[in-house]
This record gives structure tokens, C-alpha cells and sequence, in this order.
């Protein structure tokens, strides 16, 4: 590990003022998010304080959210802050990673920042939200944070370009070392001594001494992807959990060196591990949203408790409880069996499972359309459970139990078309359908006629010529889940993982209207790019505008009822629907579709002078 040698601070002024000159500006355009109250998108960061007070929360809908626990040690946490780090189209601002003080007075939150080899670390005041600085120029997307129990520590495990070290108290980086052979890092723990250990995707477990040199690494497997490190409270054993496989092995502190494996037959994977706070239990969750618990500190007899929907993402431990994220979205404390102490369950639709592939009760199709587009069928849960019908004209949202033969399911046979169902590398005919690198397809659908055909997948919507031809490529707000070609041939309709089902022109790709369901409450918003909207009674509360304020202020927000005045607008949403043309629809109701950024500022300028 390289040492970071101390400078003038008169030099590391002139420094930091020419890089702050340099760098550009965040992007400076309101960008619509769906605000709920609750993430929208998988949790992937975690922290609490030493205390159990807070819960600290970061996820993929480019948010962080500071929690109060409830003093009774169960119920429903409350929301102190949401903390809005400055965001960008596309993979800009997503939250990989979180981590609270021991102190709980600071809240830091990471992942992939601005794309360029320059990411940045946020650091927030937990007793007003406050942005109090960025941590800058990073090196790469922040996938792990962790303090060190005494909290004089900040380190974090990077994307390819290894770990770093900063001194709390004045945020100095004290240590980095970038020799990881060019593989992500996503576990880092500390001891009770502040010895920092390691994992990577290039197999090695690494130990780092108290001043951050490192002493000695290990090959785990080069095989496996290392995922998750934790130190037992002992500090003789580390417990190392796996991107792709379920096992979980315990290794030698002193030698890194494998001292067992834990029993995991019958699990799925178990990336993230946890030792419970007085080492007598070993945990471990992963891919199928269960934890497993081990007694007798991982050798004893272990028993499966079901959590979550989805992937559980991280699991730390706190006094008698754990704390635990998921995908689903969905986060909370546990007791050290396993039961529900305080358990928070996002408000967005399931949309996964909603591709022409997918069945329920054998033969119901999960998500259909009518030939005009204006009719749409989903379920608000995974697949087709707890199925609702929408009506873009009417702007009706009714339950429809039974499947109706007026809505048409995706064509995915027509064409010949495999290896698309979770899978890299689809095929047409045999030959591959070029994709970006990891890029996973989820669905596919057909175009009467069978000239044209759609690919949905994690980043983008793709669509093709019968000859494989690509013809368009649309990015998307996240994974397209599901896919469907309107028979009347006008329209795409995709099913998103932020929730959202959205109308795309299919001649290009481009978008025209977006609908938001809240699966708890059932309120409903319907709106175009621009941001004029139709809804249900509190629907307007569903969406709202996120917009920077440079690097080292926190964003701005205001929901869409905030703005009703000018962009509540049945009338612009219906005619783009019947134009399949949003732009024009403004421009015909003699709007444009200019910044709104000054709206914004004077609505919260008057939110500031509020009562």
C-alpha cells in the first residue's frame, strides 16, 4: 500500500482549487424521479451506528436515506432524511454503497458518481441532511464503505482500481493501494485494532496493518468471486462469501489461511456474511433472499429463514439484532434468529417476471396489451400476481383477476430467436446479437408481421431488423423486465425495474408516456418526458424533480404537485398518446418544453419561507 506523503496546505489549497476549476459542472437539467417515500430500486448500501439508533440506506434510485430506529426496538423506522447526491441520465448518482459513523453523526454514501475515472464520496450531517463535503477524485465506482470501530476511519473497496483509506476527522487519504489486477473490490472489514481486510474479484483476501500497509494476502479461489469479508468479534476468523457460488468459508486472520467451510448444501448463492455481534452465530444471504444461520460460531447445525423477495445485499450485525438490506426494495433489523424486528418494504411494482417466457397457472400470460396500446395488463407483484388493468384514455386503474383475449401476450416465436432469457448472448438464427459487455437480456418481443423484433435488457431497449440489424437502442432508467409490441403497431411497452411501464414510439425507440402505479396505495400517474401529468387523487405526490446544485451542495427536489398549476395536463398526456409524438403535444398546446430549473428553486425558495 502507498502511503500518501503530507503536504503545505498551502499546496493541497492551490490543488484542490485548480481541480475544482477543472472539473465540470454536474448536469444541470431537473431530472424527473419517482419519490415514494421509500427507495425504488434495490437497496445495495448499509450502514448503522454503534448504538442501533439509525439505519443508514443507499440504493440504485440514486437516493440515501438516514433512519431512526423505533426506541421500542420493533415497529416501522421513520425517514429523517433523504439524501440527494448530484445525478445524471443513465448510471450517474446510483448509490452502491453506505456507511454510518460508529458515532452516528455522519452518513457517507458512494457508487458510481460521474463515469469518468473521477468519482466522488459523499459525506452528510446526519442531524440536518447537510451535504458537508465530497470526497473527490476517487478513481472508480465506489462498490464497499465501511468506518472502523472507533470511527477514525473511512475505507472503501472500488471497481477495479482496488481500496482506499481517509482519516476521518479531515478526510487525508492515508493509504491506497491499487494493485488488484484490475478486478472489483467489493468487501472491506476492520478489527477491533483497525487491521483492514479485503476481498476481490481476483480471488485474494488481503490484510492491511493499522497504518495501512499491507502484511500479507492469501489466494481464496481462483475460481470464485470473492464478494464479502467480516471479521469475527474475536478477530481470530474472517468469514468469506462468494458473487457465485454458496459457499461460505471461515479463514485464519493471523495466516489467511481457509480453517473450514460452512454446511451451505441446499442454499443458493450467499454473497454477503456476518458473524452476530458476540460471535456465537454465522450468517449469510444472497441470491434467493433467505438468510442462513449457523450456531456454534459456523460449525454447528444451520436452518434457512426466508427475508426477502430477492437478493439480500448486506447484513450487518448490532448488539441483539442484525441489519439487513434487499433488492426488493426492502431493508431492516432482525433478531439474531431471524425474525422481522423492524422491517421497511418498498412501494414500487415487482416487475420482474413479466416477459413472454414467463407463466403463471401454467397459461396466463404476466404482461399484455391491447392492439392499441391505450389498454395495458400487469401485475403490481412479481409475474401476474395481484394483476391490475390500465386504461391510458380513461385513466382508470381496475383490478382484473382473469386474463382478457382483447389484450395480446408477447410474440416471441416467430422469429427464431434463443438464448434471450436471462442470458449475454442472444441468438438469431444462431449468430449472436452483439450487446455491450455483461449487458443481460430479460425479454423479447415480435412485431406482427415478424420484420422487426425488440430486446429488452439490464440498460437499454434494442430493437432489430429480421435480419439482426439494429435498427435503434433506447437507454433506460433501469433493467427493461419486460417487453411487449403492440399489435397495432405504433407502440413498445416496456416494464421497468423502477417500477414504471413505459410507451415507446416503435418506429425510433423514443419514449411518450411513463406510468406509475404506488402498489401499496394504488395511487397512479401518468405523464410525458416533460413533466405535464395526469393522476389519481395524490398521484402528483408519486413524482417530482431532481436538480443539482454543483458537487458540494446536496440536490433539490419538488414533486409534481408542487408544480400543478402548469404541468398538471390530462390533456397534453391524451394527445401524445394519440399523437405518439409528447413534443408535439406540447407544441400544440402551446407550451414548450423549456428549463423548468427556475419553478423549481422558487417553489422551494417559498417551501424555505413556509409556516
Amino acid at each position: 500500500m502507498r502511503w500518501v506523503c503530507g503536504m503545505s496546505m498551502a499546496f493541497m489549497a492551490a490543488l484542490v482549487g485548480a481541480a475544482r476549476a477543472e472539473m465540470p459542472l454536474p448536469f444541470d437539467q431537473p431530472l424527473l424521479r419517482i419519490e415514494t417515500g421509500m427507495h425504488g430500486a434495490e437497496i445495495r448500501g448499509l450502514g448503522i451506528d454503534a448504538s442501533c439508533r439509525f439505519i443508514l440506506t443507499g440504493s440504485e434510485d440514486k437516493t440515501g436515506r438516514l433512519w431512526a430506529l423505533p426506541q421500542s426496538g420493533s415497529g416501522e423506522a421513520k425517514l429523517l432524511h433523504v439524501l440527494r447526491v448530484p445525478i445524471a441520465p443513465g448510471e450517474d448518482g446510483k448509490i452502491h454503497a453506505a456507511a454510518l459513523s460508529p458515532d452516528g453523526r455522519l452518513a457517507v454514501v458512494g457508487g458510481w458518481d460521474r463515469g469518468d475515472n473521477s468519482d466522488g464520496i459523499y459525506v452528510f450531517d446526519t442531524a440536518t441532511g447537510k451535504l458537508l463535503r465530497r470526497i473527490a477524485d476517487v478513481a472508480y465506482t465506489t462498490l464497499h464503505l465501511t468506518f472502523s470501530p472507533d470511527g477514525r476511519y473511512l475505507a472503501a473497496a472500488l471497481g477495479t482500481a482496488g481500496v482506499r483509506v481517509w482519516e476521518a476527522s479531515d478526510w487525508r487519504l492515508v493509504g491506497e493501494d491499487d494493485d488488484y489486477n484490475s478486478q472489483r473490490s467489493d468487501g472491506a472489514a476492520f478489527d477491533a485494532q483497525n487491521r483492514l481486510y479485503t476481498v476481490a474479484y481476483d480471488g485474494f483476501l488481503r490484510r492491511y496493518s493499522s497504518d495501512f500497509k499491507l502484511e500479507t494476502k492469501s489466494m481464496v479461489s481462483a475460481e470464485k468471486e470473492p464478494q464479502s469479508v467480516a471479521v469475527h468479534p474475536s478477530g481470530k476468523w474472517l468469514a468469506v462469501g462468494f458473487s457465485d457460488s454458496s459457499d461460505v468459508e471461515v479463514y485464519d486472520a493471523k495466516n489467511l489461511q481457509r480453517v473450514f467451510a460452512a454446511d451451505t448444501r441446499g442454499a443458493g448463492t450467499l454473497s454477503q456474511v456476518a458473524w452476530s455481534a458476540d460471535g456465537a452465530r454465522l450468517y449469510a444471504g444472497g441470491g434467493r433472499g433467505d438468510l442462513r444461520i449457523w450456531d456454534n460460531e459456523g460449525h454447528g447445525p444451520w436452518r434457512d429463514v426466508a427475508l426477502a423477495r430477492h437478493a439480500i445485499r448486506q447484513i450487518l450485525p448490532c448488539h441483539d439484532v442484525l441489519a439487513v438490506s434487499a433488492s426488493d426494495p426492502a431493508f431492516g433489523l432482525v433478531t439474531l434468529s431471524g425474525d422481522k424486528r423492524v422491517w421497511q418494504d418498498g412501494a414500487i411494482p415487482d416487475m420482474r417476471g413479466k416477459n413472454g417466457g414467463a407463466r403463471v397457472a401454467s397459461t396466463e400470460p404476466t404482461f399484455t396489451v391491447s392492439a392499441d396500446a391505450r389498454r395495458v395488463r400487469f401485475g403490481l407483484g412479481y409475474g401476474i400476481e395481484n394483476p391490475f388493468l390500465f386504461d391510458v384514455y380513461s385513466g382508470q386503474l381496475n383490478d382484473l383477476q382473469r386474463f382478457i383475449s382483447a389484450l395480446s401476450a408477447p410474440d416471441i416465436a416467430s422469429l427464431k430467436i434463443t438464448d434471450w432469457l436471462e442470458e449475454y448472448v442472444p441468438k438469431l438464427d444462431g449468430k449472436v446479437i452483439a450487446l455491450d459487455a455483461y449487458e443481460t437480456t430479460h425479454a423479447v418481443a415480435i412485431t406482427v408481421g415478424a420484420d422487426r423484433f425488440v430486446l429488452a435488457t439490464d440498460w437499454s431497449l434494442r430493437a432489430y431488423n429480421k435480419d439482426g440489424k439494429q435498427l435503434w437502442h433506447q437507454p433506460t432508467p433501469e433493467a427493461a423486465w419486460g417487453v411487449n409490441v403492440a399489435r397495432g403497431g405504433t407502440f413498445v411497452v416496456a416494464a421497468y425495474g423502477d417500477g414504471t411501464i413505459r410507451w415507446h414510439r416503435l418506429r425510433d425507440g423514443e419514449e411518450v408516456l411513463a406510468l406509475f402505479v404506488n402498489a401499496k396505495t394504488r395511487e397512479w400517474v401518468l405523464w410525458t418526458p416533460q413533466g405535464y401529468y395526469a393522476a389519481s387523487a395524490a398521484g402528483a405526490e408519486l413524482i417530482g424533480w431532481h436538480l443539482n446544485n454543483g458537487w458540494e451542495q446536496a440536490g433539490d427536489f419538488v414533486t409534481a404537485a408542487q408544480l400543478k398549476k402548469s404541468h398538471n395536463r390530462p390533456d397534453i398526456v391524451k394527445r401524445a398518446f394519440e399523437l405518439a409524438d409528447a413534443e408535439q403535444a406540447v407544441r400544440e398546446a402551446g407550451l414548450s418544453a423549456s428549463d423548468i430549473s427556475d419553478l423549481i428553486r422558487r417553489s422551494r425558495a417559498e417551501e424555505g419561507r413556509s409556516p
